[in-house]
């Protein structure tokens, strides 16, 4: 549940209804208060509160009263009534209003838990039929699309502007429908590692379209970009497949604990990078993957007493959890590198972090042109692998977003500081693509580059 609102006039029964709801272990993100009723319907006139705790007696509005108002509203949230003895009368009559429950004061824990999870069932319901409503409406207007994106992908402008409308219950993603007539591959390109189903008629045609859509996020995620379920076939030929052998999988296990850092991590990203060139399929990628973390443990048993490394190695198991396959390389070669006992003790730190400063530099100076990981990488002569993990040690961040962090500070300046056309600032700052330099501006600042020009002159007055 996102909010809960609690009206009671006695400071402390109030506090005590406060603490044993956040101690119900019902998930709740916030808790607004007030010690009236009147306060209480301007606080609901202004915020979405899924659930009410009421007394019924209480100063300028009382329970009752409060409740018949919660009532005429468009959406009202579930109440829940609260008194003492004299008032079950109206308590009961609250009742027959709609008051989803009435508790007798004082207040028992259980009855305050019982409760939240009734509440918590019912806006899960009600959440579950808005989600249906919306994916079937969109499913309504003709042939659809299913369009697969990492967990917790920021697609939420993207919903507005193409009528996309979220699938429920995705284990490994998420799933967003939208109407054919309003698909365009290239308007999702700017996520990354996106999947996208053929073209479907109607709802019966889900569960398949979920296999076609999850199978392209899948090549997707290791090859980047956006990947339709039409164009898979493309992709068919594997002539690398010797990388899949029970031997390359021996000699890749075997190399950790050896010391050799180097060989140890060219024989893995030799692997990575076939998936990423489609020298092998993605679903052979994952299946070795998993079958190696399956044999690791059993090989390095003694290794495995360090506390945390079985954790590790499940949220390792579902590749697709990760936005693409960089990102996802770097959480696997920072567990190599771990269970190797290299990484930590960190040797060559010092070396490293030169290096770093001096990527750093090259990007502040070469940011508008054509830049990727792997530029910066051989320039400071580093391997990609250990570039990626260093990187992020130092910035706090990774390649991708510290480069479109430079390119999108930037962006304001030059939107403040002169008067050129958005268009050419976009190329400026290295982004040939306008649309998408649109996307990424107002995902990142909550305005268009238009809007953020306006603002910021308005201040200046």
């Amino acid at each position: 549940m996102r909010k809960i609102l609690i009206a009671e006039d006695e400071k402390l029964i109030r506090a005590g209804i406060r603490t044993m709801i956040s101690r119900s272990g019902v998930k709740i993100e916030e808790i607004l208060e007030t010690n009236n009723g009147e306060d209480a319907w301007k606080i609901l006139q202004n915020e979405k509160v899924d659930a009410v705790f009421t007394d019924i007696r209480m100063p300028k509005m009382d329970g009752i009263e409060l409740v018949r108002k919660i009532h005429e509203m468009e959406k009202p949230p579930f109440v829940v009534a609260i008194s003492g003895y004299d008032d079950f009368e109206y308590a009961v009559e609250m009742l027959r209003n709609g008051v989803l429950e009435y508790l007798l004061k004082p207040v028992e824990r259980e009855k305050i838990t019982d409760v939240l999870k009734l509440i918590e069932s019912k806006v899960s319901a009600v959440e579950k039929k808005k989600e249906r409503d919306a994916y079937t409406s969109v499913i309504d207007k003709g042939s659809y699309r299913v369009i697969m994106f990492y967990p917790g992908a920021p697609v939420i402008d993207l919903q507005e502007d193409f009528k996309a409308a979220k699938l429920p219950d995705a284990p490994d993603g998420d799933l967003y429908v939208v109407n054919s007539e309003d698909f365009s591959a290239d308007d999702w390109a700017e996520l990354g590692g996106v999947g996208i189903s053929a073209e479907h008629e109607n709802e019966e045609e889900l569960s398949r379209a979920y296999q076609e859509v999850r199978g392209a996020r899948l090549t997707a995620f290791c090859t980047g970009g956006v990947v339709c379920f039409e164009d898979l076939d493309r992709f068919k030929e594997y002539p690398d497949e010797e990388l899949l052998t029970e031997a390359a999988r021996t000699r890749r296990i075997q190399l950790i604990g050896t010391g050799k850092q180097k060989e140890l991590l060219n024989q893995w990203d030799n692997l990575f990078d076939a998936a990423a060139k489609g020298l092998i399929s993605a679903e052979d990628f994952k299946n070795e993957i998993n079958l190696s973390l399956r044999t690791i443990p059993r090989i390095y048993k003694s290794l495995f007493e360090e506390r945390g490394l079985d954790e590790r190695i499940l949220k390792l198991e579902e590749p697709l959890l990760c936005p693409d396959m960089d990102s996802y390389r770097e959480h696997f070669m920072r567990f190599l590198l771990r269970l190797n006992g290299i990484w930590e003790k960190q040797d060559d730190a010092e070396p490293a972090k030169k290096k770093i400063a001096l990527a750093i530099d090259y990007i502040k100076d070469n940011y508008p042109k054509d830049l990727n990981m792997a530029v910066v990488s051989n320039y400071i002569s580093m391997n990609y692998t250990l570039f990626s993990i260093a990187f992020k040690q130092h910035t706090g961040t990774n390649f991708v977003n510290y480069l479109k962090n430079v390119r999108l500070k930037e962006a304001k300046a030059l939107l403040v500081e002169t008067d050129e056309k958005i268009i050419d600032i976009a190329r400026a700052v290295g982004y040939e693509n306008y649309k998408h330099f649109l996307k990424l501006f107002r995902m990142e600042y909550g305005v268009s580059p238009t809007e953020y020009r306006k603002n910021m002159q308005k201040e200046e007055f």
